[in-house]
């Protein structure tokens, strides 16, 4: 089974994913959002195939930055 948590409101999305990487990622830093960024994506996956939970965090994006403002149809 996966659990998918996602999260629009990025106010305290630092804090949980940062709660969660010191539970069980050894602490990796987590970076602060950039207010006005709506395009990155914080991505952590939980591997639980060793009998012990661990974290990796990767900050990804979306790639909506810099589209065209007009309607290509």
């Amino acid at each position: 089974n996966k659990t998918i948590f996602v999260a629009w409101e990025h106010a305290y999305l630092q804090r949980v994913v940062q709660n969660i990487m010191n539970s069980y990622g050894g602490g990796a830093a987590v970076p602060a959002w950039i207010s006005g960024d709506y395009d990155s994506l914080y991505v952590v996956r939980v591997n639980y195939s060793t009998g012990t939970p661990r974290a990796t965090f990767e900050r990804d994006t979306e790639g909506l930055n810099g589209l065209s403002t007009a309607c290509p149809y």
